[in-house]
């Protein structure tokens, strides 16, 4: 997949490393560009797909997904036609998908390099790795990089994601891995290494900005809508449904999918962790009453049954468990219920935390003696630690949230009221 926008200078040096034997269609999409960039593409031997509107990066991205889905690709590979990203990795991320290791894979620019030592802009590095901190807080993940522009996906992963509701400008594609995140999907990284030339793409200062802030938001909508506090139609599926349905002639993981208003549940059972261990048995045992999502994870030999990888089955499992218990409270009670379903006791943690940090904050701004202080800041950092392991092991929330920064602001007022 290529989504173009004015990249005529460098289509030609792209398309030449893309290797043909191993690559069986090339689907360009220009984004009513300016200069020569689909001229270009019919000599090089493409048949590109042209807007007549720009609809921006993420509307360029979801015709990329759609025509790749008509196709009945198995694998789908985005790389940006700019040359910053090396098109030799294309194969080794799809084999990556194809020999059912990964649902996902990411060519990340900082993943054992020097990014900057290679030309990458300090400023880009620095808000790079400051946004992918925030991230992996927020999502639970250990990735590398999320703004690459090359990056790889199962086509059972693809139809399963509602694309068409997520924004059509850069923050697309941060949405799109917070979906895949949110249907279990396994997400792996390659090392890719990066040019920045004259004639490589670059947003401005601004929409650098923007940008900065939709990825923050996005952030935030994950963590409301996974506790059930607001919901976001991008963020409000359940895994294992069908968007898209592939051509009959080349269905995704070599045997039909079943596509229904309301998707397969998992296995009855008396709680939702009973229901996600007697689902992830029954899928070792080649039980066909699995998900979408968990049927797809083997791609190797058609008609598998079993999936061979628990713990993507699990994350899938309690993903659907998490939308269902959501649901029957949705239903039950309405929002007041989905506020009560939150409640558990890492949130009585954070209302603990939150409260003795603010009792701290309002001491160190009266400027406690240092005989308080020390035992404040021993305090302080042992707070900081287990709400560091909270969110490490995915159990924060955003009570426990505003108590650590509660408690960084106290302990930096008390070293600022030192003498």
């Amino acid at each position: 997949m290529l989504p173009a926008y004015n990249a005529a200078a460098t289509l030609a040096r792209t398309v030449a490393e893309l290797d043909p034997k191993v690559i069986d269609e090339i689907v360009l999409v220009d984004d009513a560009s300016s200069d020569e960039t689909v001229s270009l593409a019919r000599e090089l031997g493409l048949e590109p797909i042209c807007h007549e509107l720009n609809k921006g990066y993420g509307g360029n991205q979801k015709t990329c997904y759609r025509r790749a889905l008509e196709l009945g690709a198995d694998v789908i590979v985005m790389v940006h036609p700019d040359y910053q990203y090396s098109p030799l990795l294309v194969p080794a991320m799809a084999s990556m998908i194809a020999y059912g290791e990964y649902d996902m894979v990411l060519g990340s620019r900082i993943l054992a390099q020097n990014s900057v030592a290679r030309g990458m802009p300090r400023y880009k590095y620095v808000s790079n790795r400051f946004l992918t901190f925030v991230e992996n807080i927020a999502l639970g993940e250990k990735l590398s990089e999320y703004h690459t522009g090359l990056r790889a996906f199962s086509s059972s992963l693809l139809a399963s994601l509602p694309i068409e509701r997520n924004s059509d400008d850069f923050v697309f594609d941060n949405q799109i891995i917070v979906q895949a995140v949110s249907a279990g999907a396994r997400i792996g990284e390659v090392s890719c290494p990066t040019r920045y030339a004259a004639d490589s793409s670059s947003i401005n200062l601004k929409r650098s900005i923007r940008y900065g802030l939709g990825v923050l938001r996005t952030c935030v909508d994950y963590r409301l809508h996974r506790h059930g506090l607001r919901h976001y139609s991008y963020l409000d599926f359940k895994p294992g449904q069908v968007f898209v349905q592939p051509p009959a002639s080349r269905p995704v993981d070599d045997r039909p999918i079943e596509v229904s208003e309301q998707p397969r549940k998992l296995s009855v059972g008396t709680s939702a962790r009973r229901r996600v261990a007697a689902n992830a048995e029954g899928a070792r045992h080649g039980n066909p009453g699995r998900s979408g999502t968990e049927a797809s994870l083997d791609h190797r030999k058609p008609g598998a049954g079993a999936v061979r990888r628990p713990r993507g089955v699990l994350r899938a499992a309690y993903a659907q468990a998490r939308h269902a218990t959501r649901d029957r409270a949705g239903a039950r009670f309405g929002r007041f219920a989905r506020v009560a379903a939150a409640t558990t006791p890492w949130v009585v943690f954070g209302l603990m935390v939150f409260g003795v940090s603010a009792v701290a904050w309002l001491a160190a701004l009266s400027k406690v003696p240092l005989s308080l202080a020390y035992p404040f800041n021993a305090v302080s950092y042992i707070v900081i630690l287990t709400a560091s392991v909270l969110v490490l092991h995915e159990r924060a929330n955003l009570l426990t949230w505003a108590g650590t920064v509660l408690v960084v602001s106290g302990l930096l007022m008390v070293v600022l009221s030192k003498p």
